[in-house]
């Protein structure tokens, strides 16, 4: 903060305040008001160049407390708030992240669950009742047989005898009754991960079913 000076001459009238643009002269003679305005000025001048001298990176002020343009800083204030901006935003990037993940990997694995839906049903309309070798393992048995209830693993390739890769929990009801007659079959499946899970069937975006006909003819 620099200095104030105020000098009075209670005879003369004289006043001077730093910072201040004016000087009054009550009274007095212009010979001695002009040697009082020099004088004060002098001195002014020297309390100037004292408030100034500063050590290197110290932030300046002047008398009414805002900062020297010439060396400007940030105040603790400044970097607090600053820092907590930037703590709030770095929080609700991850947190966001953090979903687009895991939307991602739901997304990803309903597709897959998809695809296996699409191969199962596809290899039963061409071979309904067929139990050859390649069905022994098939995850979708035979339909030519009254309905069948049943939960087990399936692989991308449709067969439960898989030992790696991924695999997946397979619900399905297959079979002829009444309603379809002895030359259709209803095919309902359920899929969904991970392996060993219970059904979430409260949540329709961890797992993918279909439901559909089969012509046996």
């Amino acid at each position: 903060m620099r200095s104030i000076l105020i000098a009075n001459q209670s005879r003369e009238g004289f006043t001077l305040a730093a910072g201040a643009s004016d000087w009054s002269y009550p009274c007095g003679t212009p010979g001695d008001q002009g040697r009082e305005h020099n004088r004060l000025k002098e001195s002014r001048h020297s309390l100037d160049q004292r408030d100034h001298r500063f050590e290197p990176g110290l932030t300046i002020m002047n008398a009414f407390g805002s900062r020297d343009p010439g060396k400007a800083s940030f105040t603790l204030v400044e970097v607090v708030l600053a820092l907590g901006i930037f703590t709030f935003v770095l929080v609700t990037v991850l947190a966001l992240l953090s979903v687009a993940l895991r939307t991602n990997k739901e997304s990803s694995d309903q597709i897959q669950a998809a695809n296996i839906a699409s191969l199962l049903v596809a290899a039963r309309r061409s071979a309904p009742t067929n139990a050859g070798v390649y069905f022994s393992t098939f995850a979708l048995p035979n339909l030519n047989q009254s309905m069948v209830t049943n939960t087990t693993t399936v692989g991308l390739d449709g067969t439960t005898n898989t030992t790696t890769g991924t695999t997946y929990n397979l619900y399905y009801v297959a079979g002829t009754n009444q309603t379809t007659g002895p030359n259709m079959a209803d095919v309902y499946l359920l899929i969904w991960r991970p392996l060993g899970a219970e059904m979430p069937t409260n949540n329709p975006s961890a797992y993918y079913e279909l439901s559909t006909q089969v012509s046996l003819q």
